[in-house]
């Protein structure tokens, strides 16, 4: 007779013989075949995760996998901290040995079968019927598990697949998931077989009806027996694997996916000190047999700070015996921190390092290693010249500077403003190179938003870093290289999976303004890099939102160099702008002033129907905001589109229309524009551009060019607004309105780029012509009084939602039934993101870990707080339709009026009403039918006598899930041809910068005379600050005689002098400026302050004539400092500048030119 092999899950047989088989599997594979006792390890804690949700009618949806049912607040709540702990272990343990190709350490696969134990004796006594006593529970063997027959090693293969009949297996089980005894399970099949012969013979539907019905009752009760067990019986003492060993299996999977494990004899857990003063719980060891890092762990309830000074205490004892100094790696179960604290940062000090910082996850051997070299090839960044190739601008260095000083004074991000066509991509590419070459990064990530952006950026890249592979994600997602090209949405999707944490030494985020920041700031979370961004928004503009991204003030970029200094110094062309209206796009459009033809015309159209189904009114009239967005008309497009064409800026001897963008309002207006520009002039190459556009990419292409097969025109929806570079655009038309200051100089910046020899050798771009037919001129007139933004306000409607619910659960008293619906909502949402997402902020994961459970709810308690996670991205219900949503907020609105004490909103009552009412007009349909006294009772007016919150609530949950059957509601696009008038186009003086100088009208005229003249000897003299001699000072008599009469125009002056006065109109040369200051900034040893303060002396130089020393204590100096502040401990720079000012402000007699600066 054979003897059984002695099992520690002998127990389980007497309670749920099915899982017995598998237990045993699990158990005697352990040590030979780990991969197969992962396996079947976890198909049994699949059956009781099942177990357990169906006996507590625990919410689990069909396509839920076992993460998704395990971690649902419902089985959190029934199941405690410490058994729900080992099932993940164990759910880890099994995905690994199903997945996973590397080595599974036999150990690692007995401490599972110890987890598996543990938690059917908590099962075995808590949710099973009927439970077993405590008293009779085992201990735990593991010499079983030790000596159990040696099993022959099974193939990949078959290993595959065990695991897709396992999986089969529990997809396939019929009648019920809950776990039985043998008699149980006899008697199901019983039943089953019962029905089974019923349903072969026809006609008998009533009895088959009836024996099913039977056997749900039965079932249903043998659920009410399990759950009536309400006892939550601690069985710790006979458990297998301690608190500290299951927290050990949570924390070294997280490493083994670094690659560090005992086995491969790079990690050393309990590592003893030589002092023996201290253990370190785990030592992550190079190649090279010394100490890469540390990682201290506490337990989940402390700090994560509270590991810290040990942790440093143990680097310090490592360093001294193995001569390195570890990465540091401090943990409390939710958060990880790394601490690289003799980074040997340039900037700060010898061996000085980074602030701890959190941190996704632990770095590889390759990736410490990286960490630890750097701390050595890492250059001071002053030391490592730019490449003046690529970004050799003044200004461009000014802004290297600024970012290498932040970078070594150990700050991580920086953000440059730096004005459209200035250089940003290659300013940034200068960067990647001084990085790359001083030793601070190797890999580089380029994002941006649209992929227009993203293949510019990647062409850029491989033009002038040609050691550096360049990948363009977006179309070749699977490439190597050292600097990636992609845009925000691509990078979601491959967090975690093509790239790791520390992947990327540096992220660079270009148009950083327009940043879906509470949607993609998870990649800069994820990522531990330095990080970049760049943007042409004004600084005063930038959004709160940016520059606490880049740990920046408000207000105070890193660098700026902004449109009118680039202007100012010839890095970018002026525009001349003109103000064109006509009667429609000012005024609208009135049915009584139409001609009986037109207003046949008018009535004519399809207007639409309204939210009831119904054909709207024909209108009176159409307001001027909706002209090009709901109502085209024809004759308005043509006479714009031939304004652009005979006024426009002209090419090619003047025989074709230069490079010309119009913004348009909707693909519809844009289509128009486009098919009208061909009627006009059949040879003007015109295209629609638009994101919907399948080939928009080669359209920009051919906007670009030049010659056979380019574009004149292209005609925009969005897409060319921003970010797109054509130098040789001369004409924007705005032929759509703009609201916001950032994107409307976003959209002139694609006209200010230089184009050498535009038209013709030697014949620059000088400026270039806006068009504008919406007014957006005269909103952005005064810069001064354009409100700044903290940062779009406008929310998800989930998250809107969100906050809606918690603001009146917050309303409601505890013991309200709705509240506790809305408490419930709430956890549901919260449940639907596992803590684990990449889209979790570490900071919100012990918040959202806090929420989930129940006494977080409570009376009492601070549940508004939960807010701060409504930007998580909850998943939705299958019966959550966008219009059962929208109807949610709807009732929520006027819930939370009631709630407030307030009257109901009359808009959105009556909406509520004609909803019912319209739905009434649906009966049709059967679940509308079914209804229709319900419907016909909200139709009501009396109905809202009285109404409190829970009749509301009432009717939320009644009409959700109906309105999808409503018609939607919607506005017909008209397109009519009726006559418009349209004003020649009036030049409209736009300033640049928000504090501009004040003259008089005489000035004025001076000045325009002045200007006339500049190539004229004496002007030029007198800009390029040469002596002057008297006839020169005659001639400028004579060309201001002919504005103002010489007397006059010397009591207008008084004692100023003739060439101060003229210098104060129209300024002095820039180059002859600098020349003044060239040996200044020839100074290596200038910061990027220092540079900026110089730039702006000769700026401002250059704009006025003059500048005394005490202006530099003024705008716009101050918000660098003061004068001595710039230049702190060396007066005699001060005083240097002081003569320097002095004798630019004296050359005002003839002769009294400047000479060489000392």
């Amino acid at each position: 007779m054979i003897t059984p092999q002695p099992s520690n899950f002998a127990f389980i047989g007497r309670v749920w013989p099915e899982l017995l088989i598998h237990c045993r599997n699990a158990e005697q594979s352990a040590v030979s075949n780990p991969r197969v006792a992962g396996i079947e390890a976890r198909f049994t804690l699949e059956r009781l995760v099942d177990h357990i949700v169906e006996a507590y009618g625990l919410r689990s949806v069909s396509d839920w996998n076992l993460n998704d049912k395990l971690n649902h607040r419902s089985f959190k709540d029934r199941v405690n901290q410490r058994i729900h702990d080992k099932m993940n272990v164990l759910r880890r343990f099994g995905n690994d040995a199903a997945h996973n190709p590397d080595h599974i350490d036999p150990e690692r696969a007995v401490r599972a079968i110890g987890q598996l134990f543990d938690i059917l004796v908590w099962a075995a006594v808590n949710v099973a019927r009927p439970p077993l006593e405590r008293t009779k529970l085992p201990t735990f063997d593991r010499s079983i598990v030790y000596n159990a027959p040696k099993q022959r090693q099974r193939s990949q293969q078959e290993i595959a697949k065990l695991n897709q009949q396992l999986q089969k297996a529990v997809d396939e089980i019929e009648t019920t998931k809950l776990l039985l005894t043998e008699r149980e399970e006899t008697w199901r099949q019983e039943r089953k077989a019962h029905l089974d012969q019923i349903a072969a013979f026809k006609g008998q539907t009533e009895e088959l009806a009836r024996a099913r019905d039977q056997l749900e009752a039965e079932l249903a009760q043998l659920r009410a027996d399990i759950a009536a067990n309400t006892r939550s019986i601690d069985t710790s003492n006979n458990f297998a694997i301690s608190e500290a060993e299951t927290r050990r299996d949570l924390i070294d999977p997280a490493l083994a996916e670094a690659g560090f494990n005992v086995a491969r004899g790079n990690l050393k857990t309990e590592f003893c000190l030589a002092d023996g003063k201290g253990v370190v719980d785990y030592v992550l060891f190079g190649d090279d047999g010394r100490p890469y890092a540390i990682v201290e762990a506490k337990r989940a309830g402390k700090a994560i700070d509270a590991g810290r000074q040990q942790a440093e205490y143990y680097a310090d004892e490592l360093e001294k015996q193995f001569g390195l100094r570890p990465i540091i790696y401090y943990t409390n179960g939710h958060e990880i921190r790394l601490l690289d604290d003799a980074a040997n940062l340039p900037g700060i000090g010898a061996g000085a390092g980074y602030p701890s910082r959190a941190v996704e996850g632990y770095a590889t051997k390759d990736e410490l290693y990286a960490m630890i070299r750097r701390r050595t090839q890492r250059q001071d960044l002053n030391t490592v010249s730019v490449d003046t190739q690529i970004a050799g601008r003044p200004y461009q260095i000014t802004m290297l500077q600024a970012v290498a000083e932040r970078f070594g004074a150990g700050h991580r991000r920086a953000l440059l403003v730096m004005a459209t066509g200035t250089g940003k991509t290659r300013t940034a590419i200068a960067l990647v190179k001084q990085l790359a070459q001083a030793g601070w990064v190797k890999n580089v990530l380029f994002l941006a938003d649209r992929k227009s952006l993203v293949k510019q950026a990647a062409e850029a890249f491989s033009e002038h870093l040609r050691d550096m592979p360049v990948v363009d994600l977006l179309r070749n997602q699977h490439g190597t290289g050292q600097v990636y090209c992609s845009t925000y949405q691509t990078m979601m999707k491959l967090l975690g999976s093509r790239f790791g944490t520390y992947q990327f030494d540096l992220i660079i985020v270009d148009e950083a303004h327009r940043s879906i920041y509470r949607r993609y700031s998870r990649i800069f979370d994820y990522f531990d890099s330095l990080l970049l961004g760049l943007t042409a928004t004004p600084r005063c503009d930038v959004d709160h939102n940016t520059y606490a991204l880049f740990q920046l003030n408000d207000g105070q970029p890193t660098a700026n160099y902004s449109l009118d200094e680039a202007v100012d110094e010839g890095y970018l062309v002026p525009f001349k702008a003109f103000q064109c209206s006509s009667v429609i796009l000012r005024d609208g459009v009135a049915y009584k002033d139409l001609s009986p033809e037109e207003q046949q015309q008018w009535e004519n159209q399809d207007w639409g129907i309204d939210d009831d189904g119904l054909p709207l009114d024909i209108p009176l009239e159409v307001e001027s905001e909706e002209i090009n967005l709901k109502l085209y008309n024809k004759d308005t497009i043509r006479k714009v589109v031939g304004q652009v064409l005979c006024h426009g800026i002209k090419v090619a001897g003047a025989d074709r229309i230069g490079k010309t963008i119009f913004f348009t309002r909707s693909k519809k207006h844009a289509q128009l524009v486009c098919d009208i520009i061909h009627e006009t002039n059949p040879q003007v190459r015109a295209a629609v551009i638009t994101h919907e556009v399948y080939d928009s990419l080669d359209l920009i292409d051919r906007f670009k060019a030049s010659g056979k097969g380019s574009l004149d025109v292209a005609i925009s929806v969005d897409m060319l607004d921003t970010g797109v570079d054509v130098p040789a655009v001369v004409n924007l038309v705005f032929f759509k309105p703009v609201y916001s200051n950032t994107k409307f100089w976003q959209m002139i910046g694609r006209g200010t780029r230089l184009a050498p020899n535009l038209f013709g050798k030697g014949l620059d771009k000088r400026e270039f012509y806006v068009f504008d037919y919406c007014d957006n001129l005269r909103r952005f007139e005064d810069a001064e009084h354009i409100v700044s933004t903290t940062g779009s306000q406008q929310r998800p409607l989930s998250e809107r939602t969100f906050l809606k619910r918690i603001e009146l659960a917050s309303l409601l008293p505890a013991d309200d039934p709705t509240r506790a619906d809305l408490v419930s909502g709430l956890r549901n949402q919260l449940q639907t993101v596992p803590i684990s997402s990449v889209l979790v902020r570490p900071e919100d994961r012990a918040e959202l870990e806090h929420y989930l459970c129940a006494d977080a709810w409570g009376s009492g308690t601070d549940i508004e707080s939960a807010g701060k996670l409504a930007y998580l991205p909850f998943a939705d219900d299958p019966e959550d339709e966008e219009q059962a949503k929208r109807f949610d907020y709807l009732m929520l609105t006027l819930q939370l009026a009631l709630a407030r004490g307030e009257a109901l909103p009359t808009r959105h009552r009556d909406r509520v009403t004609n909803i019912a009412r319209h739905l009434l007009s649906k009966t049709n349909v059967p679940r509308v039918a079914d209804a229709a006294s319900t419907l016909e009772h909200y139709s009501e007016d009396l109905w809202w006598e009285g109404i409190t919150i829970a009749d509301l609530e009432l009717a939320r949950r009644t009409l959700r899930t109906l309105v999808q059957f409503i018609d939607p509601g919607y506005r017909s696009e008209v397109v009519l041809d009726i006559e418009d008038e349209l004003a020649e186009p009036a030049e409209f003086n736009l300033p640049t910068e928000t504090a501009n100088l004040s003259y008089s009208s005489v000035e004025d005229q001076l000045r325009e005379v002045l200007e006339k003249h500049l190539d004229d000897l004496p002007i030029q003299r007198l800009r390029k600050m040469k002596p002057l001699t008297a006839m020169d000072l005659a001639a400028l008599e004579e060309i201001i005689a002919g504005v103002e009469g010489v007397d006059e125009f010397r009591a207008r002056i008084g004692d100023q002098s003739i060439v101060g006065f003229v210098r104060s109109l129209i300024g002095l040369d820039q180059e002859a400026v600098q020349e003044q200051f060239a040996d200044f900034l020839s100074r290596s040893n200038l910061n990027a302050k220092q540079q900026e303060f110089l730039r702006r002396i000769i700026r401002v130089l250059a704009k006025t004539g003059s500048l005394t020393i005490g202006q530099l204590f003024e705008e716009p100096f101050k918000d660098l400092g003061n004068v001595f502040d710039v230049f702190p401990g060396d007066d005699t720079i001060v005083y240097d500048l002081k003569d320097r000012l002095d004798r630019i402000g004296k050359m005002d007699v003839a002769g009294g030119g400047v000479g060489e600066a000392g």
